[in-house]
């Protein structure tokens, strides 16, 4: 599946995710914490980060896990997720703001900005992935981007 993935302003974190013209989740950062939400039909997800100095985030619904993201190290942008007893690995592409999302090693999710210097996005996800864990990875993309933009600062 083919997503389109743009900002809802121009110096907007947060983003819509669209498939053929119909937007099917919203992505949601906080302004001052590393967490947010996840908007998909009529339900909110919340990406919620386990601690200040935690590498953990889970994205929640009533309270319960359905996902969840561990970043083993601070200096990578590299991600080890778990849903549906299922593990991913989240990783950047070397010198590109690309990320691939790995399932035993082949990739099933694939999230590249249009070109260097915009926020907008595609998404090309195997029609088996879920809408909820595919959203996910983008909104941990997104932080990665958003840190890198930080930092640049």
């Amino acid at each position: 599946m083919q997503y389109r993935c743009l900002p809802i302003g121009l110096c907007s974190w947060d983003f819509r995710i669209m498939r053929d013209q119909t937007i099917v989740a919203c992505t949601r950062h906080d302004w001052m914490t590393e967490q947010g939400s996840i908007e998909i039909d009529t339900k909110t997800l919340a990406v919620v980060k386990h601690g200040v100095m935690s590498g953990e985030w889970s994205i929640n619904v009533g309270g319960e896990a359905i996902a969840t993201a561990i970043k083993p190290n601070p200096f990578t942008r590299r991600f080890e997720l778990t849903a549906s007893e299922k593990s991913y690995e989240l990783a950047a592409v070397a010198m590109s703001r690309c990320f691939n999302l790995k399932q035993d090693g082949t990739t099933v999710a694939s999230i590249a900005p249009d070109h260097p210097f915009t926020r907008r996005s595609s998404i090309q996800a195997d029609d088996s992935m879920p809408i909820e864990l595919t959203a996910f990875a983008f909104w941990l993309a997104v932080l990665c981007w958003q840190r890198d933009a930080s930092s640049d600062a």
